[in-house]
């Protein structure tokens, strides 16, 4: 059985992989828009991402950290994403 559990709102920072390395993702086809997604969300200034993507303030950490997509360090999933649901699953 394969269960899929959306990503979180709210991501712990850090890590200590390598930047993120498109080449190594699985579903390689779906790379073209990954690298459009990720390419816009980086451009936006923080407070343009507040406003688009409808986050509150206090989430201002996540914007800034959006920036910074293509050279910040990696780590698995299980590890980055936060929250009552993935918490649960400790």
């Amino acid at each position: 059985m394969l269960i899929i559990l959306p990503p979180s709102e709210t991501k712990a920072h850090g890590g200590s992989g390598a930047a993120l390395n498109w080449d190594e993702l699985s579903f390689p086809a779906l790379n073209p828009i990954r690298r459009e997604i990720a390419a816009e969300l980086s451009s936006l200034d923080v407070d343009e991402a507040l406003e688009v993507l409808k986050l509150s303030e206090k989430l201002r950490g996540e914007a800034e950290s959006n920036r910074e997509l293509a050279s910040s360090p990696t780590m698995p999933a299980l590890e980055r994403f936060t929250g009552v649901l993935y918490d649960a699953l400790d």
